[in-house]
């Protein structure tokens, strides 16, 4: 099979797979047990992927752009794609743990707020669905971060449970 693509959306593709690449490879690293069969046998595809599609730059004229290094393939570290794929990245994991977090302490804060009963009657009037009840508590945490950032973030022990 033929696939016609301009330089620009094979530059673009480079960029897909590197955040996939980077994506699977962490997973592969996090998880074990039969997750981590999952995603080793993911990032070694999406390094398949990346060698066949990556050997083809000159095709482009793109030659500058990846590099290959002990049978792999990389995007060059001195390519402006490089930056550009890192700040991708930590605006990806920036945006990540502040959903992760505001979802999270979000609900935890929402079934605290609430008896088991008034959150039968929540989700009987949602469909079962409890994300607009739940909705206050997680845009409380969005606003603290997107305010002070993680600054007044601590956890705060009971005397009790001090060491």
């Amino acid at each position: 099979m033929k696939i016609n693509i301009t330089k620009k959306q094979f530059e673009s593709l480079v960029m897909a797979l590197e955040i996939a690449d980077t994506v699977t490879g962490l997973l592969s690293d996090a998880f074990v047990d039969e997750e981590e069969k999952y995603y080793k046998k993911r990032a070694k595809e999406m390094d398949e992927l990346r060698k066949v599609f990556y050997s083809r730059a000159s095709e482009f004229g793109l030659e500058n752009l990846v590099m290959e290094h002990k049978e792999n393939w990389y995007v060059r570290e001195d390519s402006p794609k490089e930056e550009e794929y890192h700040e991708i990245m930590e605006d990806f994991e920036e945006w990540a743990v502040q959903d992760v977090l505001s979802n999270k302490l979000g609900k935890r804060d929402f079934y605290r707020a609430h008896t088991k009963e008034e959150i039968e009657k929540i989700a009987q009037e949602g469909g079962g669905y409890l994300g607009v009840g739940i909705y206050p508590y997680e845009e409380r945490y969005w606003k603290e971060f997107e305010k002070h950032g993680y600054d007044r973030l601590e956890i705060i022990e009971d005397k009790k449970d001090r060491l």
